[in-house]
């Protein structure tokens, strides 16, 4: 794609649409996937938002990681410095991922980061990542079970 065309879609998209730097950042880093469950986020609008970013540590609770960083990003075919937000801990995600993590907190009892931690590295982003990846494999699986039970029951009914 020429870089004229990039550079409107993404004038387009900040203009119309209201995506910001950090959006870009976030999208960029996970190729449009979701970090947790693999899907392409672009995939189906059940999928996408716009906003698809979770907050891979309940920002409720470690209100320090919302502080000025720099922040290494891909642009066209070289990685720039970006001096705002820390995006370390928000990860793109679809829409069943960040409706099934709510709030859980990835960190639990063996705790990877205190809770006043300022910035996460990136192989501590890795290791949260796949504790959310994990916990949402056992609950889709505890809903999976909760459907079968529940077609079972429905297949109970009798005609009206």
């Amino acid at each position: 794609m020429p870089e004229s065309e990039r550079t409107r879609l993404i004038a387009t998209l900040r203009e119309e649409y209201g995506w910001t730097s950090a959006g870009f950042v976030i999208w960029q880093r996970a190729s449009c996937v979701c970090e947790y469950c693999g899907v392409r986020v672009l995939s189906d609008r059940l999928s996408f938002r716009a906003n698809a970013y979770d907050h891979i540590l309940p920002k409720s609770r470690y209100k320090n990681l919302h502080t000025e960083e720099e922040t290494r990003y891909y642009q066209g075919s070289q990685w720039l410095l970006h001096t705002g937000r820390e995006y370390s801990n928000l990860a793109l995600c679809c829409t069943r991922c960040n409706t099934q993590k709510s709030s859980w907190d990835p960190n639990g009892e063996e705790a990877l980061v205190p809770l006043d931690v300022v910035n996460i590295t990136l192989e501590q982003r890795d290791i949260l990542i796949e504790r959310v990846r994990q916990y949402l494999q056992s609950r889709w699986a505890r809903d999976e079970a909760e459907l079968d039970i529940a077609r079972r029951w429905a297949e109970t009914f009798e005609p009206t």
